[in-house]
């Protein structure tokens, strides 16, 4: 009001010094001029190409100040002011009311011009279309409108002289608007390519592109443009509330866009104080020894000063962004309580709690881990967070055994994973970050093999990004990371191809402060880029494993397994990478089909054992020790074979004991790699089948107080009677009986472990006419 009387009370005076050259007349001209233009851009910190802005705050209906002309709009049944998002807002009653504003100069647009249209708006009901903001041309045949459809869904409309339609909406249902709270829409119209688009809370909607239909004829007309309703037919009244209406002679950037949002925040830039409120959402979790952290964002003008009013001990506040910080040291539920203050006053205070999980063994900076273990969907649990990523049934891989302990299977057709609403995958621009998995795939004919692969991505729907780590079409890795301006780099498709059948760590490492982006593949970087990004990666499209969500058509399915896939929040160094690689690789070598049997030697009565393994990976390995052992408790080294080195192919290999023991033997493999350490292999009883031959089994063994111990002896006399001894690790005899062997020369007893027999090494011994065998039993405490 203020702007709109200084214009009037300069118009008259110019008319009244009209050919007057007093130097007084024109200072004093001069002044009110001035005085007009600073009531004008009252509003500070607004983008470039601002042109009208109300900020509908005024407290008496009747007139309301467009904050950049100074001009007014108007009403006849007028909305009822109100408390609102900034300052205040008007109330819309969903008839009769509505603002009209006749300074239209700045909405003739031509079919190539380019504006945005900004907007918070609260919706109180569903009712048919409801209009915001628009025009219905009375001298022509254009039309425009911003708005909400009968679903509850943001719209806008668009018709030119020609009556070309063109129609956007929110197609994606991503916000429904029907829910009573404060959500912010934009419309952006690039003129030149005549792309139109349309956010809402800060994210895009829809995007369209008029090629077929072009736009012939402009969108203008004399008619008043209307806040609230649109003059068609029933005039589609807004039962609401709107506030900060802007309009802008240019087309904001998708950042920009994102920036009036600011997580419900805003970016006020008009000339009322605001009292604070804290509109984000509060993060619940945590986890021992890992870093916890969430942004409180708060509207309010001065900005506001953050507060901790209730916290665990070590927990921070960074006042003027109102980061919070805290590493828990145990687990539990953890109250907090912040509020927000700035000269207006504070406001309301945030209370939650934090549920806390006990500590893993990763370093710090860990913020997501799903192992990927699990043998069935629909969830795939995160150690982390309570962001579990799900699948329908139809969509879910298959579950093998993984690099370490389960995987998952992906058939490189339709299965795949979704991680929904993780706020950890929201990066900045300057971000750090780490991706690690691993992967498994095999050498395929099929359409798979000719495209790319997707292990981890997110194909954004509401911005340009559509980041993923990978595989390319010769199945090397690949890193592509482009932000909300599709702007990035690839970086890959290079080192070693990934589908020879073994497991692979793959490590994607971006340092947010340099712009530095690694790719790792066994734990040696292949790849290397360096891209300085201005903008961030955020979407409510959901991180997806396994695939790509593109389209139907083209999902860039991964055909292999995958396992261990991990977000930390830091970037993990080059030392770090090569020991992750070597800890999970060394459990990796697989000694499988170890087995052994007694041969007849070239000399008469003369017997030997070959030993037979295979290895499905070897990681810089030196050499087996081939042990040998009588109880299958103590063992002494017999031999030596060399090893492969470092492959991921299946290598077998075979070893000689030219002097066995007689009857039967127990034997294992020491597995030592050039750094010194060493492994074993499972331990494996060798008997001799031969007719000469006995055998004498003890289980289980080591056992405990309270089992019942079974003893087999074969290959005996027939019917004959033996005696059974056990002596203790002194020698001293604790039980002594006789005992008979059946007609197949077979002895079969059952010992109950208690009384006698307390824990320590016993000696078990079946003495008959021709032999004697001796076993070691193992009672455990």
């Amino acid at each position: 009001m203020i702007a709109t009387t200084f214009r009037y009370i300069l118009r008259y005076l110019s008319l009244y010094l009209w050919g007057c050259n007093c130097k007084v007349a024109l200072t004093l001209c001069a002044l009110l001029s001035l005085a007009v233009q600073d009531a004008a851009v009252a509003q500070t910190n607004c983008p470039p190409g601002l042109v009208h802005h109300f900020g509908l705050d005024e407290k008496v209906a009747g007139a309301y100040t467009d904050y950049v002309s100074g001009a007014s709009a108007t009403c006849t049944a007028c909305p009822a002011p109100t408390v609102s998002r900034y300052g205040g807002g008007q109330r819309f009653s969903g008839s009769n009311n509505g603002i009209q504003f006749s300074e239209v100069g700045n909405f003739q647009w031509g079919p190539h011009d380019s504006f945005t249209l900004e907007v918070w708006v609260q919706v109180n009901r569903k009712s048919a279309n409801q209009v915001i903001v628009g025009r219905k041309s009375s001298d022509g045949l254009s039309a425009w409108w911003l708005g909400v459809n009968p679903e509850g869904y943001a719209v806008f409309d668009m018709q030119d002289n020609y009556g070309e339609p063109h129609t956007m909406t929110d197609y994606l249902k991503a916000v429904n608007l029907f829910d009573g709270k404060w959500h912010h829409l934009v419309v952006v119209r690039e003129g030149a390519p005549q792309i139109t688009k349309l956010y809402v809370d800060g994210f895009r909607v829809d995007d369209r592109r008029t090629e077929v239909r072009q736009y012939r004829g402009s969108m203008e007309s004399s008619s008043p443009v209307t806040i609230g309703y649109i003059d068609i037919d029933s005039k589609y009244f807004l039962d609401g509330t709107i506030d900060e209406l802007l309009v802008y002679n240019t087309n904001l950037s998708e950042q920009q866009a994102r920036d009036r949002y600011n997580l419900g925040a805003g970016s006020y830039c008009g000339p009322e104080d605001v009292r604070p409120e804290i509109i984000s959402t509060p993060i619940t979790y945590g986890t021992v020894g890992q870093q916890y952290r969430y942004d409180v964002n708060a509207v309010g003008k001065p900005a506001p000063r953050y507060i901790l009013l209730v916290s665990p001990p070590g927990m921070t506040i960074d006042a003027g962004t109102g980061l919070i910080s805290w590493v828990p040291s145990a687990a539990g539920s953890f109250g907090v309580e912040v509020k927000a203050t700035n000269s207006l006053g504070e406001s309301t205070p945030q209370r939650f709690q934090i549920e806390v999980r006990p500590a893993t063994e990763e370093p710090n900076g860990m913020l997501h881990h799903w192992m990927l273990n699990e043998n069935g969907g629909p969830n795939y649990r995160d150690v982390y967070t309570p962001i579990d990523a799900v699948a329908k049934e139809r969509s879910r891989p298959a579950a093998v055994k993984g690099a370490v302990e389960g995987g998952q299977r992906f058939n490189g057709r339709d299965t795949g994973l979704d991680v929904i609403g993780s706020p950890n995958f929201d990066w900045k621009a300057k971000e750090t970050f780490t991706i690690e998995l691993w992967l498994r795939t095999d050498t395929k004919d099929g359409s798979s093999e000719a495209q790319n692969q997707v292990l981890l991505g997110r194909h954004a729907t509401d911005s340009p990004s559509q980041w993923w780590l990978g595989l390319d079409k010769d199945r090397r890795a690949a890193f592509y990371l482009p932000d909300i301006e599709f702007k990035g780099i690839l970086v890959g498709s290079s080192g070693p191809k990934l589908n020879d059948g073994g497991w692979h760590q793959l490590v994607a490492v971006r340092d947010g402060g340099s712009g530095a982006l690694r790719l790792y593949v066994d734990g040696e970087q292949v790849a290397a880029g360096n891209f300085a990004h201005s903008f961030g990666f955020s979407s409510r499209s959901p991180v997806t494993m396994g695939y790509f969500n593109a389209s139907m058509l083209n999902s860039y399915h991964f055909e292999g397994d995958l396992d261990e896939v991990k977000l930390f929040g830091r970037a993990l160094s080059s030392e770090e990478i090569r020991e992750r690689f070597v800890d999970v690789y060394n459990n990796l070598t697989e000694i499988v089909g170890f087995k052994g049997r007694y041969v007849e030697g070239e000399t008469f009565n003369q017997k030997t054992v070959v030993l037979d393994w295979r290895t499905l990976y070897e990681l810089e390995t030196n050499y087996f020790d081939v042990e040998r052992s009588e109880d299958g408790e103590n063992f002494t080294a017999i031999g030596q074979v060399k090893a492969s080195g470092t492959t991921t192919t299946a290598i077998d290999y075979t070893f000689t004991d030219d002097a066995p023991l007689k009857e039967q033997g127990y034997y294992r493999l020491r597995l030592v790699r050039l750094d010194g350490t060493s492994s074993y292999s499972n331990v494996i009883l060798v008997q001799d089948r031969s007719p000469s031959a006995s055998s004498f089994r003890i289980y289980p063994n080591p056992a405990a107080v309270g089992d019942e111990v079974t003893l087999e002896v074969a290959n005996l006399k027939e019917n004959e009677e033996v005696t059974f001894m056990i002596t203790d690790g002194a020698g001293r005899q604790v039980m002594s009986q006789q005992v008979q062997t059946d007609a197949f020369g077979e002895l079969r007893l059952t010992l109950p472990v208690g009384g006698n027999l307390k824990p320590g090494i016993y000696n078990l011994t079946v003495a008959g006419s021709n032999k004697t065998l001796n076993r070691k039993l193992v009672i455990a405490r």
